[in-house]
């Protein structure tokens, strides 16, 4: 059961208590245009949150939906980004993994936006943190981004091509 909390509230308070200092938590958009703390789209991530495959489709379900669930019959409850952001403010000593998966390249650039409005409203986070990237694409159009707009401060870009 070593993932069975992943990119849940408990997960994240169990590895702080158990000392480590960095969290990993996959980010995806919801298909209204939020970021939520879940692994993937996919039929299997539908069933542990125990909504019926082909409710939703790969694109994923709207965020007052997925707010909703609770993953593994009802044993940990969800969580979006925004939440996850104020653990970082709560337990100050640990560092955050973001990872965006492999989005579609017309979402990268939403991906690289959307998380830097979500940090800019504290710039300490921005310190915490490492953007997981996947591609070449993925790393060349986080950069322009820092670059053309100054985003993301001091953070760091994880690259695993």
């Amino acid at each position: 059961l070593r993932y069975s909390g992943m990119n849940s509230p408990v997960t994240v308070a169990e590895t702080i208590k158990n000392g480590f200092r960095y969290l990993e938590t996959d980010v995806r958009f919801t298909a209204d245009g939020r970021l939520v703390c879940v692994n993937s789209w996919s039929d299997k991530t539908y069933e542990k949150l125990g909504i019926p495959v082909g409710k939703y489709d790969k694109t994923g379900m709207p965020y007052e939906e997925f707010m909703k669930c609770r993953y593994y019959d009802g044993h940990y409850p969800v969580m979006d980004f925004e939440q996850l952001l104020h653990y970082m403010e709560q337990y100050r000593d640990w560092k955050l993994i973001v990872d965006i998966g492999k989005p579609a390249k017309d979402k990268v650039e939403a991906y690289a936006i959307k998380i830097n409005e979500l940090f800019s409203k504290n710039t300490s986070r921005y310190q915490k943190c490492m953007i997981r990237l996947q591609s070449r694409f993925d790393v060349d159009t986080f950069r322009r981004i820092k670059k053309e707009f100054s985003f993301f401060g001091n953070m760091l870009l994880l690259i695993l091509l």
